[in-house]
């Protein structure tokens, strides 16, 4: 048979044959994606005599996690993610830190066909911020060369689609909000409020 009508009957093979070309494995799940961070707010904590309004702005990373299902329509999610993080003092970078979290998600399956799987549910997740080294602007302020972050749990809600491109092979989309603050010790905390995009590869089986 020519090639080209190889090509042609292609799409009229998978339709017909949906549940095997397509068909999403049900039960289980891992992948591996690039995430975006969007914190959504921001606060002001003292520096010594004067306030000053911190600001976290948005940051790459990456995650990798994974999905047991004990039923269809259940599944307990759980993620490690690691983004790095700048952190802003009146508008101007005051360092980096990076933020590893943990994600602990109760997941609902409310549409899952041969080809998609929409998802979501509530999520736990537990943070861990690295130190904030300080440039010379904020270290005047501070006193401090660095200042030690203290991650605190934080509780949300996440979304979540699955695109079947095999059997097995899927795009992985998500969405997660999290009522998340951060500690900066004596200086005080400061809200975050922050939205997390996902777009990767996962595997179902």
């Amino acid at each position: 048979m020519k090639m080209w009508r190889i090509v042609l009957l292609l799409p009229s093979a998978m339709v017909i044959g949906g549940d095997s070309v397509l068909a999403l494995g049900e039960d289980h799940r891992a992948f591996v994606a690039a995430s975006w961070v969007s914190p959504q707010s921001d606060g002001e904590i003292d520096f010594g005599a004067s306030r000053g309004t911190v600001e976290v702005a948005g940051g790459l990373g990456w995650s990798l996690g994974g999905e047991w299902r004990w039923t269809r329509l259940l599944g307990l999610e759980v993620d490690y993610r690691l983004v790095t993080h700048e952190i802003e003092v009146d508008g101007d970078e005051a360092g980096q830190t990076d933020v590893s979290a943990l994600d602990v998600s109760l997941l609902f399956h409310f549409l899952a066909s041969d080809r998609v799987d929409l998802y979501g549910g509530p999520t736990i997740s537990f943070m861990e911020w690295g130190d904030l080294d300080l440039d010379a602007d904020a270290e005047a302020l501070t006193g401090e060369k660095s200042l030690d972050l203290e991650g605190k749990s934080a509780w949300g809600l996440a979304v979540g689609a699955d695109i079947g491109v095999s059997e097995r092979l899927a795009v992985v989309l998500g969405l997660r909000w999290l009522n998340q603050e951060i500690d900066f010790g004596d200086l005080g905390e400061v809200g975050v409020f922050p939205f997390e995009g996902r777009v990767g590869l996962g595997v179902r089986w």
